[in-house]
């Protein structure tokens, strides 16, 4: 969800609410103040729940749904955004979201075990990090 908050509440044309009506059906619906609102909360209670015990694994099978299906809009966003094909971006949006799954579930995991610390404070470097690369690739794009 932090790549959707990320593109929901991106200032900057040509995304986001600003846009006005020259932009794409997609681009104006997900730069709406309801769905910035909605994405930009959604985002934020990820980033809480995630740090909570009680969680499930990101690796089960209903979170790696919801996972494939954020990479895949924010891909497709991102791709429209820059006048890519849109299948191809929500391709590697959601190869990303795999990626990014897998490799910080395993990362964290060793990090933890390896230095003998909470899991807690890894859990927010690999939020800091995940926000800095989400943020790094919108820019790139001059999305955000």
């Amino acid at each position: 969800m932090l790549p959707l908050g990320l593109l929901a509440t991106a200032e900057q044309r040509p995304f986001g609410w600003r846009a006005g009506r020259r932009a794409r059906p997609a681009r104006r619906l997900l730069g709406s103040p309801a769905a910035v609102t909605t994405l930009g909360t959604a985002a934020i209670a990820e980033l809480v729940v995630d740090k909570r015990p009680t969680t499930p694994s990101r690796l089960e099978p209903a979170s790696i749904g919801a996972r494939l299906l954020s990479g895949a809009l924010s891909g497709a966003a991102v791709a429209a955004a820059a006048r890519e094909p849109i299948r191809t971006g929500a391709i590697v949006g959601a190869s990303g979201a795999m990626a990014g799954a897998f490799a910080g579930y395993f990362a964290r995991r060793w990090a933890a075990r390896a230095t003998r610390t909470p899991d807690l404070g890894w859990a927010l470097a690999e939020d800091a990090a995940a926000f800095a690369l989400s943020f790094w690739s919108l820019r790139s794009q001059r999305i955000a």
